[in-house]
């Protein structure tokens, strides 16, 4: 019984040491991959920074560290920078945003000009790829954030909404399901002057045609709106 717990112990301790030494590692990429775009100015090789960021953001144990060091190594800024130069990246600058924003700690580290930025994405997008990018960084800017609600709402994100939810028929269905998500996230809110706003622009009708179509996805999602 001894030998049993002190197995366990022993085997406890290596996987928290396996553990912090991937975090660590995760950290130490983060900073690198933000020093390397910031330094560099091939399109090609941004573009390539842009993805990694995305992909290495989705990993089990290093993804969050990752999203830190990012944040902490101003990579957000020089993302924004970069779309607003060189807009043939906007869509994969929206993507890696997206995937930063879901560090909650730092999530309002992640607004301000990502906020604006996303506002900006979405009421005029290049192409239906770059909408659906920017609305994944409005739901993830606004979930569980009230700072970043606001942000979004000063640079005009109700109008360029209710715009969308107006041509929400002719959307594909990836870009409505993205939108409905996105609207979900904005409106939990206690502010009932943007819940009604919002409402008033076209998210009772376009819920209840998400409700009313054939997609089990779309009912939980508008349920959730």
């Amino acid at each position: 019984e001894y030998m049993g717990t002190l197995i366990s112990q022993v085997a406890t301790k290596m996987a928290k040491e396996r553990n912090l030494e991937q975090e660590n590692a995760a950290a130490e990429r983060g900073k690198n991959l933000a020093e390397a775009l910031i330094a560099s100015t091939d399109t090609d090789a941004q573009r390539a920074l842009l993805k990694s960021m995305c992909d290495e953001t989705k990993a089990e144990t290093g993804g969050e560290p990752l999203r830190a060091s990012l944040i902490c190594f101003k990579a957000v800024p020089t993302i924004v920078a970069l779309a607003r130069e060189k807009p043939e990246l906007t869509a994969a600058a929206a993507e890696a945003l997206a995937e930063i924003a879901k560090n909650e700690r730092f999530r309002d580290e992640v607004g301000g000009d990502a906020a604006t930025f996303a506002v900006q994405v979405v009421s005029a997008p290049a192409d239906t790829e770059t909408l659906r990018q920017g609305l994944r960084l409005v739901g993830n800017l606004a979930h569980f954030n009230e700072a970043n609600r606001a942000l979004m709402r000063t640079a005009g994100l109700s109008p360029a909404l209710g715009a969308l939810m107006a041509a929400a028929p002719t959307l594909a269905a990836p870009i409505a399901l993205t939108l409905m998500g996105a609207l979900a996230n904005y409106v939990a809110t206690d502010d009932d002057t943007l819940v009604a706003e919002t409402v008033s622009l076209g998210a009772e009708n376009f819920v209840f045609s998400a409700l009313c179509d054939d997609d089990d996805e779309n009912d939980t999602l508008a349920g959730f709106a």
